[in-house]
């Protein structure tokens, strides 16, 4: 049933219709996401809304959320179209944030190294999103196991201490964010 409204004159509108509803979208954390809407009528007017609630100024048919962040995902985004006839409601979409880029990872140094004694220091910064990484090991070609590294929960800048042997020692950093995304860069240590 389409819905119309008249003027005393027989200018008659119908109530709005939604052509292209919104899509969902994924995003990095920071990002911004852009969400639209497509409909047909006149006198049309826009509200966005964020679980139901109408968002304050999202009165157009785009929407962007500006830099979002993970606590965001998985937010239900909708948009009413109105004119003075009726109003459509869209379907609801999903916003989804993905971090799936690990952490910023600098070594100071040079890639390949030659070293006088049996321990390497390693420095440098692991950095996820401006904030110091979850955690950062080392590993060797030449010993097993991992050892940790001292991370500054200020600056992201952390050393680690790590065993080498004579001859050419590959050694693996690995820095992780709290969702388990990993950044690793190698050193070559020759002990001589």
């Amino acid at each position: 049933v389409t819905s119309k409204v008249c003027d005393g004159q027989g200018t008659c509108i119908g109530k709005p219709e939604i052509t292209t509803q919104p899509s969902a979208v994924t995003v990095s954390p920071g990002a911004d996401a852009a969400f639209g809407v497509t409909a047909t009528g006149a006198l049309l007017s826009y509200q966005w809304r964020r679980t139901g609630q109408p968002i304050a100024g999202a009165t157009s048919p785009t929407l962007v959320l500006p830099q979002v962040q993970l606590a965001d995902s998985g937010t239900e985004l909708s948009v009413a179209v109105s004119n003075p006839a009726g109003t459509v409601v869209s379907s609801g979409v999903t916003l989804t944030v993905s971090d799936t880029a690990g952490p910023v990872l600098i070594v100071d140094g040079a890639a390949q190294r030659s070293v006088t004694t049996n321990t390497l220091l390693i420095t440098g910064s692991a950095l996820d999103d401006g904030q110091p990484a979850a955690s950062l090991v080392a590993s060797s070609s030449r010993f097993p196991g991992e050892v940790a590294g001292i991370i500054d929960p200020g600056s992201g800048a952390f050393r680690i201490e790590v065993p080498v042997s004579p001859g050419a020692n590959t050694i693996t950093i690995t820095a992780k964010d709290g969702a388990g995304n990993a950044t690793q860069k190698s050193v070559v240590a020759t002990l001589e």
